[in-house]
């Protein structure tokens, strides 16, 4: 063990907590949402787990979740939506309505990165 102020930055625990993981093996932690509400695939959120995407995103009005819940509004739904649609789901602030439509965008960016990801460890992990 190496003294605290040797200047090294300490390495970080595996993940896993197995000290065997190869390096490019598929692992199913990665395939997981952080949240086991939202599965990771947003495209198959029913509009329960968009209201609470929507509350984790700072949109807590109750008005607003019951327009999205009557309206049924599901996760296939949201890159579909726009100022207008979000405008008339109540959300009346341009910068809560940008808000919002920047937080679907980034979580449909990271749904994406995560597929990419998890692809390409199952096809490396064939490849070996």
């Amino acid at each position: 063990m190496q003294p605290a102020d040797s200047g090294r930055t300490p390495k970080r625990p595996r993940c896993d907590s197995s000290p065997c993981t190869p390096p490019n093996a598929y692992s199913l932690a990665a395939e997981r949402s952080p949240d086991p509400k939202l599965p990771a695939d947003r495209r198959s959120w029913d509009p329960e787990q968009v209201c609470l995407f929507l509350e984790r995103s700072g949109f807590k009005d109750p008005a607003v979740l019951d327009r999205f819940r009557e309206k049924k509004i599901t996760g296939s739904l949201l890159s579909n939506l726009d100022e207008s649609h979000l405008d008339n789901l109540g959300i009346r602030s341009l910068s809560e309505r940008k808000k919002l439509l920047n937080a679907i965008r980034l979580s449909q960016t990271h749904g994406d990165l995560m597929k990419c990801r998890i692809s390409s460890r199952m096809s490396s992990s064939r490849t070996e």
